[in-house]
């Protein structure tokens, strides 16, 4: 499945086969079951079939309590109960990504998860019971950081950002004084700086880290880890920015307090920076890049806030403005690798290309990119923006809606001809880089959804096989327990 000799529709052919077994087996939960199911929905994700998504993953959150998997089981060994506790987590990732900050959408609130966070490579490999502590810290247990490992990381990162969109949905839907919240914002502020803190230094983010990690399978997520925390200051404050779509209603933002406005402007500015220099230290050390599509919502975002901060002038004098621009255009191209196997990440590399090049020729910030447009020049596609359409036309024509994201959509991918000549020749200094396969990018996907390959499933070449349950490296006493 990770190798380029496998066809789409092979693909395809395995995915439908996947949910057939699920299917099947609806009326008898099972890990395996579960475990199925949620490489599914991991495979719809990559594929952006969002449609398809939230009533599959409602129905993992459901297994998963199901077989209690939300709560320790001390009876199992070490090992069953870390597989059982990343299954949780896993789903508890997908849940928070796809909700975009919608409280109607969790399957998974954090109250319900009565499990310590996952435990690092090192200690699961090895069998090792080491405590993390949970997701909502207690006076008894506050866990040990010399067992947390990326995935644990991410797991709190991930129920950060969701709390952060739903304060900034709220705010904006409710139309009132942004720094009447403030209080609010400042806490979601400090919980970002308390996880930074608690990062051991091998896992700060630094040159020398980079470097160590540079041949490493690790490097990716590790500089995932840092780009998602860069994300998140960029999602809190944006929407204090005016004229971006995530902005307050003008009549809002100009009665806020100058200096609430302009702090959280100048904040949001210097946190797209930050990523900047994340991918362009990225592509200076190394030839890997992370193969996450999530990588691709980061460059575009940070792409539209300093493109908007250059066109209200929040970048400095000219020189400098310009200056970071291009610093921008050669970061963006970090999403080389993974577009000519994720529409969806050539399509954002594209609309990027496209916002800096205007920038640069002296255009202002395209107004198809405001929240004033009638029509967006790129269609958003999460299920927030599904829901919201169909709301908006009448109910006859809702099933229109709907037609224009099919559940299946086409399985051909860009060509090389459909890439712009300045991708191929590239900076002076880039590198050439291997592209992933579409079996590397999913492989990368699930790893961040809380799954390891061959930690959970052996080969992904082989987990369909006759369903007869997923090749796992553990002891079959381990397995007996499930």
């Amino acid at each position: 499945m990770s190798t380029d000799s496998v066809t789409a529709e092979q693909r395809e052919k395995w995915r439908t086969e996947a949910e057939a077994h699920v299917w099947s087996n609806i009326g008898r939960p099972s890990l395996v079951v579960l475990q199925v199911l949620v490489v599914v929905i991991s495979q719809n994700c990559a594929l952006s079939r969002f449609l398809a998504l939230q009533p599959l993953l409602g129905m993992a959150a459901k297994m998963a309590y199901m077989l209690r998997l939300n709560h320790e089981n001390p009876q199992l060994s070490t090992t069953a109960r870390e597989i059982r506790r990343r299954i949780m987590w896993s789903i508890f990732i997908l849940d928070k990504r796809l909700a975009a900050g919608q409280s109607d959408l969790i399957s998974c609130p954090k109250e319900q998860m009565h499990i310590q966070l996952p435990s690092n490579e090192r200690d699961f490999e090895l069998a090792i019971s080491g405590e993390t502590g949970t997701l909502i810290p207690t006076q008894i247990d506050e866990g040990d950081s010399t067992s947390m490992g990326t995935r644990a990381y991410f797991c709190q990162l991930s129920n950060t950002r969701h709390e952060i969109l739903r304060y900034t949905r709220r705010v904006i839907s409710e139309g009132s004084k942004a720094h009447d919240s403030r209080n609010e914002l400042l806490q979601l502020e400090s919980d970002l700086q308390n996880l930074k803190r608690s990062l051991p230094e091998s896992m700060a983010f630094s040159e020398r880290n980079i470097n160590l990690r540079a041949y490493s399978p690790h490097l990716k997520r590790y500089v995932m880890l840092h780009t998602m925390w860069h994300q998140c200051h960029c999602d809190l404050y944006r929407f204090m920015l005016p004229g971006i779509r995530e902005s307050l209603p003008d009549e809002v933002l100009n009665t806020t307090l100058p200096e609430y406005a302009i702090y959280c402007q100048t904040r949001a500015v210097q946190h797209a920076k930050a990523l900047v220099d994340i991918f362009r230290t990225v592509q200076k050390v190394c030839d890997q890049t992370p193969q996450d599509p999530g990588i691709g919502i980061c460059v575009f975002q940070c792409t539209r806030i300093l493109i908007r901060a250059f066109d209200i002038g929040l970048l400095g004098s000219h020189p400098t403005a310009i200056e970071i621009i291009y610093q921008l255009k050669s970061a963006a191209k970090i999403l080389l690798p993974i577009t000519a196997v994720n529409q969806s990440a050539d399509q954002l590399y594209k609309e990027t290309e496209r916002l800096i090049s205007t920038a640069i020729a002296g255009g202002s910030y395209p107004d198809s990119m405001t929240k004033l447009s009638q029509k967006e020049h790129i269609r958003d596609s999460n299920i927030l923006d599904i829901l919201a359409r169909i709301r908006q036309r009448d109910i006859e024509r809702g099933e229109e809606v709907l037609q224009q994201y099919p559940a299946s959509p086409p399985l051909t991918t860009p060509t090389g001809s459909e890439v712009s000549s300045d991708r191929e020749t590239g900076a002076t200094n880039e590198r050439a880089v291997e592209k992933p396969s579409r079996g590397e990018v999913l492989e990368e996907s699930l790893w961040y959804t809380g799954l390891e390959s061959e930690h959970m499933f052996g080969s992904l070449d082989t987990v369909f096989d006759g369903f007869g349950g997923p090749s796992m490296n553990f002891d079959p006493q381990d397995l007996e327990q499930f």
